[in-house]
């Protein structure tokens, strides 16, 4: 007696499965079809070596960054930098969003913001001056402290991982980018390092 097929012949397979994919890919392009269309034009300026097209989010922050230098109302840049967030939450939105909140003057709000940046991109030097600021106008010392030291620890780090050293199988661009950053650091090093000393001053 022939054994019962429980599975369609070979061909069928074959349409079953091209159907399942095909279908995949349209779930996939309804749900990223924004992703996927930045994606595609990113890859083309890739390789065609010019300027990689901006996010949504990156066009949202130099907006709401030109409208800031320009002075324009706090609650527009405020609700142009939400929309940001809501399509990248770690956009540096949410660093400008904290400076909104300063000169509103709130203060609990911006040192909120700040830090929550700070845990995302802990290498912007305005997060640990502008907070050290605050936090002594507010007289919590010990808080300015335990920053500046944070900010410390955290470029000291940057300064010997980015130490100069030449590398001929690097690319110069690469070597020239790792100079940078050491010098950066060991600028924002000496910064830090100053506002701890005047801070000292105030104990």
């Amino acid at each position: 007696m022939q054994a019962k097929r429980f599975w369609p012949p070979t061909k069928h397979k074959l349409l079953y499965a091209n159907i399942i994919v095909y279908g995949a890919v349209i779930i996939l392009a309804l749900a990223f079809g924004s992703e996927l269309i930045w994606s595609q034009k990113t890859l083309r300026a890739y390789l065609l070596n010019s300027n990689i097209p901006p996010t949504a989010d990156k066009e949202l922050v130099w907006k709401a960054t030109a409208y800031l230098s320009a002075g324009k109302d706090v609650k527009i840049l405020q609700d142009i930098l939400e929309q940001a967030l809501q399509i990248e939450p770690y956009s540096e939105a949410r660093l400008l969003l904290g400076i909104c909140y300063l000169k509103q003057g709130d203060q609990d709000n911006m040192l909120a913001y700040y830090a929550k940046y700070r845990s995302i991109n802990p290498s912007v030097i305005n997060l640990y001056t502008d907070a050290n600021r605050v936090l002594i106008e507010k007289g919590d010392l010990e808080a300015a402290n335990q920053l500046l030291e944070e900010g410390i620890a955290h470029f000291s780090r940057r300064v010997e991982l980015y130490k100069p050293h030449y590398n001929p199988e690097v690319q110069k661009e690469f070597n020239t980018k790792a100079l940078n950053i050491h010098k950066k650091s060991e600028e924002a090093l000496k910064i830090l390092k100053k506002l701890q000393e005047q801070l000292r001053d105030l104990k």
